[in-house]
């Protein structure tokens, strides 16, 4: 399974703002920390049973001006 990785800080309260407002607009989005970089913090949206599937919708929400970087993200499953 697969997300849609769209932000990474140090900052969890950016992260968590930028979370909010995915969520205010009605996406589903989410904040974890990065298991691999400690101190930094992730936003993800969506989960997807294919890395093909997760990139197409990374390609979506890039193009329709959702976030402007996106890519898929094994999932955490959280």
């Amino acid at each position: 399974r697969f997300s849609v990785h769209v932000a990474s800080f140090r900052s969890q309260d950016k992260v968590e703002e930028i979370a909010q407002g995915l969520r205010d607009k009605g996406y589903e989005a989410w904040v974890e920390p990065a298991a691999d970089q400690p101190g930094w913090f992730r936003v993800f949206m969506g989960h997807y049973r294919t890395w093909a599937e997760a990139e197409q919708q990374a390609a979506w929400m890039i193009e329709n001006g959702v976030v402007e970087r996106a890519h898929a993200f094994p999932d955490s499953g959280e």
